[in-house]
């Protein structure tokens, strides 16, 4: 069954303005619920980059939450509430930026723990599992996310880190990399690019691992990226989870 949300996000610096007074975060809340309710949506996903516990924006998330959690989870509309979160890499202020209370509000979370890849790894090292493990250790074994809603981002592009450049899987593909494989040296318009990237076997395993442990599911950014041919990504995430 086909689900749409209506996802915010933007400068993150206006959110914490916004959230940082009751009048306002009420006013969103029945802005963004009167959007909702007009299109015959199916819920809300708050993809504000991030909230920080270094300011009082954490604080005040859990508030926006508590009031999105309660109009949209009423009994006369019964909707879809998530959030998406950091890869729990990085210390700091993000990564400690969402509060607990904020798991009863939301029915998921979206880790967006895409690619793991940065410039001082070499190709050899490159495991494209690693911030999988990373993430569901941070969030469901530190911060005690229940696992049921911790679903696992994957991406539907790759990085060059050396060069700063990322292309999406299809492109990759058709530039030569191997759909079984997550790593594609490329020779194109005179550079010569190392992408690192999800190939099937890895979005297999993922999917796998995620199903095996009874986590809420995967996600993928972005999906207009994929092939949509034999070598679609998509279309092997789909197999692992039905089957």
């Amino acid at each position: 069954v086909e689900k749409v949300l209506l996802a915010f996000s933007g400068t993150k610096s206006l959110y914490a303005e916004m959230v940082r007074k009751g009048s306002r975060r009420v006013k969103f809340v029945n802005d963004m619920m009167k959007f909702v309710d007009l299109y015959k949506l199916d819920g809300i996903d708050n993809d504000w980059e991030y909230p920080s516990a270094n300011d009082d924006s954490k604080n005040n998330n859990l508030m926006l939450m508590r009031l999105f959690s309660n109009a949209l989870h009423s009994p006369e509309r019964n909707m879809i509430l998530s959030m998406d979160i950091t890869d729990g890499r990085w210390s700091g202020g993000y990564r400690e930026g969402i509060d607990p209370g904020v798991y009863d509000c939301c029915d998921f979370f979206n880790n967006m723990s895409y690619n793991s890849i940065v410039a001082s790894e070499k190709p050899e090292g490159y495991d494209a599992c690693k911030i999988m493990e990373t993430s569901y250790n941070w969030w469901v074994g530190t911060r005690k996310m229940p696992k049921s809603k911790f679903v696992l981002g994957m991406p539907l592009y790759g990085t060059d880190p050396y060069l700063d450049v990322n292309w999406g899987y299809r492109t990759i593909i058709r530039n030569g990399g191997d759909p079984q494989k997550d790593i594609a040296k490329i020779n194109s318009d005179g550079k010569a690019y190392t992408f690192f990237y999800n190939g099937i076997p890895t979005v297999r395993k993922k999917v796998q691992t995620m199903k095996d442990r009874g986590c809420g599911g995967y996600m993928f950014w972005e999906g207009s990226f994929d092939s949509f041919d034999e070598q679609s990504l998509l279309m092997a995430a789909y197999k692992t989870a039905v089957n």
